[in-house]
């Protein structure tokens, strides 16, 4: 594993093209979303102040929708760097508020893509789509090694299309 490794973040995101709705096809364990069972996802806004609306949502074992709603901004003007958070307005101020949002890989069309930050402890794959070719993920499974992450330990949320 290359954890000591600086993580790769792709320098050229086109941010504009990023925009849109992404699906979660796997993930690390994480505290928040624990009860995220199916029907994972991301939407993404550009706002005309540069920052992201960000808006998470997934369905609970008891049928329910869970949405969260966030904000992102570019990191020193790297666009392949976000920081996010989902606190309040008035708390945003707060550094450690603030998490690190790093696309560390984006295929060419903009359909997959895998998402993560230096500390290794939270990783997503991510499609425009509700499932993925098995070769595809396979291939994103080995950049996320690549980078340090611990892959063995992958959740496959359930989605409504086949996985």
């Amino acid at each position: 594993m290359a954890k000591n490794k600086t993580l790769s973040i792709v320098q050229s995101l086109d941010l504009e093209r990023y925009m849109g709705e992404w699906h979660e096809i796997a993930r690390l364990p994480n505290w928040f979303e624990r009860k995220c069972v199916r029907n994972i996802s991301a939407k993404y806004k550009l706002l005309s102040n540069g920052q992201v609306l960000v808006v998470n949502s997934c369905q609970k074992n008891n049928g329910r929708l869970d949405e969260a709603v966030g904000i992102g901004r570019v990191k020193n003007g790297e666009t392949g760097h976000l920081l996010v958070t989902f606190a309040p307005k008035l708390m945003r101020a707060l550094p450690f508020l603030w998490a690190d949002y790093c696309v560390i890989h984006i295929d060419e069309n903009y359909e997959n893509a895998v998402v993560g930050e230096p500390s290794r402890k939270y990783l997503w794959i991510l499609s425009r789509k509700n499932s993925i070719a098995k070769d595809s993920l396979s291939r994103l499974i080995e950049i996320a090694q690549k980078e340090g992450f611990d892959t063995e330990r992958l959740i496959y949320p359930a989605s409504d299309g086949k996985q």
